[in-house]
């Protein structure tokens, strides 16, 4: 998958598109961003939030926005609007 380099220039880690899509990068400075994926199909049970070379894993999509909103990634507005693109993601059955 080729990103723009507006997104390139911000990830900090590797993203694997086979088991992940990604949901959205939101950028906290010029040197940290924080970036969303979601699993691509049922076999990965996992979300996952790499957040400059860290990554972190979530048994559910709700953890993963929980802790988001806990650490003022993002504002209860934009989870709600994340909420709305993962339903979407879902229900297209992802990019299989």
């Amino acid at each position: 998958m080729k990103l723009p380099d507006s997104f390139q220039k911000y990830l900090r880690a590797h993203i694997d598109f086979s088991s992940f899509i990604l949901l959205d990068m939101v950028i906290i400075d010029d040197t940290k961003s924080a970036v969303f994926l979601v699993p691509r199909n049922d076999e990965t049970k996992y979300c996952n939030l790499q957040i400059n070379n860290e990554s972190k894993f979530y048994g559910s999509f709700d953890e993963m926005m929980e802790y988001a909103i806990h650490f003022k990634l993002i504002s209860e507005g934009y989870k709600k609007d994340l909420i709305k693109r993962y339903e979407t993601i879902k229900q297209s059955g992802g990019n299989k």
